[in-house]
């Protein structure tokens, strides 16, 4: 599974929803995107959610956003680490 650079977006902004309900037409007006679009996103960002990988940077990016600050700063440092490994 191939993610899109907007499929990253699209998970950062429900990451940072929270519980929050939200519908397809809203969300994809907040991020300048036609529904079908939103919707491509996200059934490719769901179906990648297999991949332990894009998981574990999943995690990190939800341990910077509502972690401690010791937790913050050692996802910080590991995510870092980790995005230098695919560039």
């Amino acid at each position: 599974m191939v993610l899109k650079p907007q499929d990253v977006m699209v998970v950062l902004k429900l990451l940072a929803l929270g519980r929050r309900t939200w519908g397809y037409a809203w969300l994809a007006g907040q991020l300048g995107m036609s529904p079908s679009q939103l919707h491509s996103a996200v059934k490719r960002a769901l179906a990648a959610l297999s991949d332990q990988q894009l998981y574990e940077l999943l995690v990190l990016v939800d341990a910077i956003r509502g972690g401690r600050a010791g937790e913050r700063g050692i996802s910080i440092k590991e995510l870092k680490k980790r995005l230098e490994d695919y560039a």
